[in-house]
């Protein structure tokens, strides 16, 4: 739907996931996508999974305009936006 390459990356995931575990990654990197369709206006995204014995890493770079994390999060009630952002650091915790 958009004109953004996605370049993806696995690293140290041998085995399949716990299926919770698959959808909330899977959740945390769409709205990712999302978000940088929507407002990033970037035209090249990097999607890295890189797991070890503790944990699963997700890291997802773009060359888009980038944001002010701080600003969003200290907005009363989120009335202007980053519930995406809410959202994912939500499905990372659980």
């Amino acid at each position: 739907k958009t004109s953004v390459v996605v370049d993806f990356h696995v690293d140290r995931l041998e085995e399949r996931l716990p299926a919770e575990m698959e959808t909330a990654l899977y959740r945390i990197v769409q709205e990712s996508l999302t978000n940088i369709a929507k407002h990033a206006h970037a035209k090249k995204v990097t999607i890295t999974l890189k797991g070890d014995q503790e944990a699963v890493y997700a890291t997802i770079t773009d060359d888009g305009r980038g944001f002010n994390i701080e600003k969003l999060q200290k907005m009363p009630g989120q009335e202007r936006g980053g519930w995406g952002l809410v959202g994912m650091y939500e499905r990372a915790h659980l």
